[in-house]
């Protein structure tokens, strides 16, 4: 008989039916004092274990027991908004359990900051994703010889999850910045920016990380030029319909290609469309159709949405402004889609769709003090109630603020004269 190689040994349980020649490698006939231990810091099934014995009451009881049964411990779970700073001090995040009030913490790592890459990563929307316990976002530590760091924030712990490696489609050097976070499928998608920051086919790919197992991997091939997938960098990402949908940025205006992909199961992405005027800053499932925000540069910004029955890409929504304009952080809330529109004339607004008509529902230049350089980034729905965080003007300003909209329309500044990044995420912690 040949040697046998059993790295799973107990794992297939105790098994009393099956003749001793039937048995798997990993079963046993009789293992019933034992029990799999799971090494969760090696991310494997551990190894078998004496099965621990029933401790003894050390307080007497009074009377006989006729009986036992179980409760569930009393637990707390506290629900948390993160909004992310900038490099003014050393306070990383502000945080709230009530949307209202907010405390400053210094314990997360730095989000990645605007002046990480020469303003290069304000082309996607600032998003968080949450999996589990833990948020996961871009951090501001890029070497310039590692590439930039996927982080991540547990309430207590802050961790470095990996740096990205260096792309097939880039010059050879180390990856730029990591833009979109989204958390679907079981996985963390997020996309890069590799170099060099050429115009047009910009260069990046999309990655996934699978928290349950550590792994990080590409989903299908890079961005660039031939042979690679061209017409830019991936910067906004959804899951739409079964599949992972990009949206892409040429680095100038006046190109927009959506690709998607069944991703694992794909080795290519799908385009399903080339011909939407300006590259892709957000992408939003609402009422059954996809929407894509985009940058016009020296034209209006503009919506464009799929229709789901016909497959054919029409423009939703005409921007007013058109001085550096772009429409970014495409959020469901309350049955109504909401983006923010951007231009340097200044102008700074919350727009709101309720599925036939697009209306301003904040100006917040004329009402808030926006100016030019606030630059509206994240939206995120908390508590009922949804949220804007608006950037400081530079990473080192206390001019930032963040908005809170209630259901029932009242628009307030829960957030005035911060060092505001514009990074939201939500994030849910227990304590026994």
């Amino acid at each position: 008989m040949g040697k046998i190689n059993n790295y799973d040994f107990g794992g297939g349980g105790n098994n009393r039916v099956k003749n001793p020649l039937q048995l798997a490698d990993n079963e046993l006939t009789q293992s019933q004092n034992a029990e799999l231990i799971p090494d969760e810091a090696k991310g494997g099934e551990g190894a078998l274990s004496k099965r621990g014995g029933l401790s003894a009451l050390t307080t007497a009881l009074a009377g006989a027991i006729s009986g036992l049964g179980t409760l569930p411990l009393q637990t707390t779970y506290t629900r948390y908004l993160y909004v992310s700073l900038q490099n003014a001090d050393a306070d990383r995040f502000l945080s709230s359990t009530d949307g209202t009030t907010f405390v400053a913490t210094s314990s997360p790592l730095l989000a990645m900051d605007e002046d990480a890459y020469g303003g290069g990563i304000k082309a996607g929307g600032l998003r968080m994703g949450t999996f589990g316990k833990a948020l996961y976002y871009p951090g501001d530590d890029i070497s310039a010889s590692l590439g930039p760091a996927l982080q991540s924030w547990d309430g207590t712990n802050a961790f470095t999850v990996g740096r990205i490696p260096t792309g097939p489609s880039s010059d050879g050097t180390a990856c730029l910045s990591i833009g979109d976070v989204l958390v679907a499928n079981g996985k963390v998608y997020f996309t890069v920016f590799d170099p060099p920051a050429s115009t047009p086919n910009a260069r990046g790919r999309v990655l996934s990380f699978n928290p349950n197992t550590g792994q990080m991997k590409q989903i299908c091939e890079a961005f660039g030029t031939a042979p690679f997938m061209t017409a830019g960098q991936p910067i906004s990402l959804a899951f739409y319909n079964g599949q992972l949908w990009a949206g892409l940025d040429d680095r100038a205006a006046g190109a927009g290609k959506v690709v998607r992909c069944y991703p694992d199961v794909d080795e290519t992405w799908t385009v399903d469309t080339a011909a939407l005027d300006g590259p892709v800053y957000s992408l939003e499932s609402y009422r059954g159709n996809l929407y894509a925000a985009q940058f016009k540069g020296g034209a209006n910004a503009l919506i464009s949405v799929r229709t789901a029955s016909t497959g054919l890409w029409t423009t939703s929504y005409t921007g007013s402004a058109v001085a550096n304009a772009y429409i970014k952080g495409l959020t469901v809330f309350n049955d109504e889609l909401y983006a923010v529109e951007h231009a340097t004339t200044p102008l700074v607004h919350v727009k709101k769709f309720d599925g036939s008509s697009w209306t301003t529902d904040r100006d917040m230049d004329s009402s808030d003090g926006a100016v030019a350089g606030n630059f509206p980034e994240g939206l995120l729905v908390f508590n009922s109630a949804l949220f804007v965080a608006v950037r400081a003007t530079t990473s080192s300003a206390a001019d930032g603020f963040v908005m809170k909209r209630t259901t029932a329309g009242v628009w307030s500044k829960i957030v005035a004269a911060e060092n505001i990044g514009g990074y939201l995420g939500e994030l849910v912690t227990r304590s026994s």
